[in-house]
């Protein structure tokens, strides 16, 4: 031990008391801090200045007539992005995007067609034609911007997406309201129609009865005619408001069959929606820069989702027989697999609800709307006839009063009209009885009847991410300094090794293999921990890096700068050159497959397999804890893990050293006579 520190007291002493050392060593111990320093200012916030990446705007929409109304959806998209300051947006001609793209100008450009809008218009002609917007982009320039503009692009089609689904839905909905509404006015109509053919249903029997009395008896007869003429004016309103209600009723109808129409065509429409959302989920997941894109495209699909389900099962409610319980499992599953992120079997279901729409989905849906519609056209049918049948009733108590001053011959004739009529008021009745039995008319306008705006608007934006930070670092270059820190630490021991000997002068026989191992590394281990505190110290009070753990940062940090001092020092002291260039070696090994930068999940499957036996993983984790906020389990983990690296450091030292010296000291001889390498 006495020999190990002797060692370490001359290096003090010597280069302490010489000038010149000193000024090398300083640079030494600097140096390292300016590569963290610069490579985190660097990377402070790139994130939050994309506004300076230009991307070319070319807007040729000529526009349409959208019933009878001038829209141009193109202007819309230009004014919204004039009003956007996250992109550097620049609104050109097309040759000047052409270009500007070629010659670097611009990282990207947009270009909305001429029959923008008109495509957009033929969802309401029944046979729709997705528009597009083309996105060129210049990969060349940069290996990042074409990620960043790429989302910008993706934001423009989504942010067209969601004023259509507005606007569309809110047509729809408007419908249905107005629907609704009128229905639910006319509804004590209705019920007082139904009300006033029931009594006269129950009427009939005293009818007849008095009918047959006049023949016997005239003056009985009279006393109940007289009571039935008093009811005519009750019988005269229930006709005019059946024929005012009749009136009504065929105008929602003839409405309620355009909504029916379009209802099938949109179901189709709204699962290939979900479907491509799954295929472009499944797509974006090979891709980790568009994690977070795909993150949101689930998010927008949930409420479409869910309003297929509920739609499927209000027609399941109107066909009184499940015809789609199958439908709303699948839908049911999509969701789930969506929201677990297996975006490849949801969009498996998705198609094969597709593949078998036509014959199977349709077939179903259009006989619920055909049995919606027959059982409106039975409800307008019961009141026509109702209109109908109360003038002969009428018309039978009017003869009634007549007979009683004709005679008996006139009465006679009345009675052989009785049956007709009854036959027809009760005919009226049954049928009315059937319809309610099978059809709640409440149902019905709870259905149709709805707030269109709040609706449209729901859809249009559906979901509000509410973001929780679990661990909040405040900006990007805070979040980095873990890894450009380590990378300092080792890019500092290299540059001890490659201007410092690991070795005694000679001549000084003296020292054991050991002896010269230990106390040389003192000199080393020292630089090591001022280069370490440099670089820790200038990152929090320099560059204001964020760490929630001051202290443990700066700890942590002299930890792995004395671990990687070990390990670079034992490969040079035992190896010599090659040792160096087995340091250099690591170290481009482990600044890719540490995760220091990408996810290792996303890396080639080589460096996710190296990357738990490279000190890296370990170090820029500590750093990351200190940064972040401190788990224990995990803070044991990596300190354990960079003991063991230090152990096997010293094995290698201590075992190897001697005998490889030994052995390689006449070729180290050979080659410093070339006076090149040292």
């Amino acid at each position: 031990m006495k020999a190990i520190f002797s060692i370490y007291q001359q290096d003090l002493k010597r280069n302490t008391t010489n000038p010149a050392a000193m000024v090398i060593i300083i640079g030494l111990i600097i140096l390292p801090s300016l590569y963290a320093w610069f490579n985190i200012k660097a990377s402070w916030d790139p994130y939050g200045n994309t506004q300076g990446i230009a991307i070319a705007v070319v807007n040729k929409d000529k526009g349409t007539t959208l019933r009878g109304k001038e829209i141009n959806i193109g202007e819309k998209i230009v004014a919204s992005l004039k009003t956007n300051k996250k992109m550097g947006w620049t609104f050109v001609n097309e040759s000047q995007a052409v270009e500007g793209v070629k010659h670097g100008d611009y990282y990207a450009s947009v270009v909305i067609p001429e029959d923008f809008s008109r495509k957009i218009g033929t969802v309401v002609t029944g046979e729709p034609t997705k528009p597009e917007i083309i996105y060129t982009v210049n990969e060349k320039i940069n290996a990042v911007a074409p990620k960043i503009t790429s989302k910008g692009a993706s934001g423009i089609v989504e942010e067209v997406g969601s004023n259509f689904v507005k606007t569309a839905n809110g047509v729809i909905f408007k419908l249905f309201n107005e629907l609704g509404i009128e229905l639910e006015k006319e509804l004590p109509t209705i019920e007082k129609v139904e009300e006033l053919i029931f009594r006269l249903e129950k009427s009939f029997p005293n009818i007849k009865n008095a009918v047959n009395t006049a023949l016997t008896d005239v003056n009985k007869s009279q006393n109940i005619v007289n009571q039935a003429q008093r009811n005519l004016p009750i019988v005269e309103e229930m006709a005019k408001d059946g024929q005012r209600l009749t009136e009504k009723i065929n105008d929602v109808l003839n409405k309620s069959n355009k909504v029916m129409n379009k209802m099938s065509p949109n179901i189709k429409q709204d699962l290939e929606s979900l479907r491509e959302t799954a295929a472009a989920v499944q797509n974006a997941s090979l891709n980790p820069a568009s994690a977070e894109q795909a993150l949101q495209r689930i998010q927008m699909a949930m409420p479409l989702d869910d309003s297929l389900i509920h739609l499927f099962e209000r027609l399941n409610h109107l066909s009184n027989r499940n015809l789609f319980s199958a439908e709303i499992g699948n839908l049911k599953q999509v969701k789930s697999d969506l929201q677990q992120e297996r975006p490849k079997e949801a969009e498996r279901i998705l198609s094969n609800m597709l593949n078998r729409y036509d014959q199977d989905i349709k077939p179903k849906v259009e006989e619920v709307i055909g049995k919606a519609k027959r059982d409106a056209e039975n409800a307008r049918s019961i009141l026509n006839n109702g209109n109908n049948n109360i003038p002969d009733v009428q018309k039978v108590l009017n003869d009634a009063a007549k007979g009683l001053s004709i005679g008996k011959e006139d009465l006679l004739s009345i009675k052989q009209s009785l049956p007709a009529a009854e036959a027809k008021i009760n005919d009226l009745a049954d049928k009315i009885r059937t319809f309610e039995s099978k059809t709640n008319i409440q149902d019905v306008i709870n259905l149709l009847k709805n707030n269109y705006k709040e609706e449209s608007e729901f859809f249009a934006r559906p979901v509000k991410l509410k973001e929780h930070k679990l661990y909040p670092i405040p900006n990007y270059g805070s979040a980095m300094s873990p890894f450009y820190t380590t990378l300092a630490l080792w890019v500092g021991a290299l540059l001890l090794v490659s201007l410092m000997t690991v070795e005694v002068p000679d001549g000084d026989f003296r020292y054991k293999s050991y002896h010269i191992y230990f106390g040389r590394f003192l000199t080393f281990l020292t630089i090591a921990l001022l280069q370490s505190a440099v670089v820790t110290l200038g990152d929090i009070f320099i560059l204001k890096v964020y760490a929630a753990d001051k202290l443990w940062f700066v700890l942590f940090s002299l930890l792995i700068s004395a671990v990687f001092m070990l390990i670079v020092y034992t490969f040079v002291s035992v190896f010599g050159n090659i040792g160096k260039a087995l340091a250099i070696v690591l170290l481009v090994l482990q600044i890719s497959g540490s995760g220091g930068t990408f996810p290792i999940q996303v890396l080639p499957p080589f460096f996710q397999a190296i990357s738990p036996f490279l000190p890296f993983t370990y170090a820029i984790s500590l750093m990351r804890e200190a940064v972040g906020g401190i788990l224990r389990d995990i803070v044991q983990r990596d300190l354990i893990a960079m003991l063991v690296f230090a152990v096997i450091a010293l094995v290698i030292g201590l075992a190897l050293k001697k005998g490889i010296n030994r052995l390689s000291s006449h070729f180290v001889k050979r080659v410093r006579e070339g006076r090149l390498i040292h």
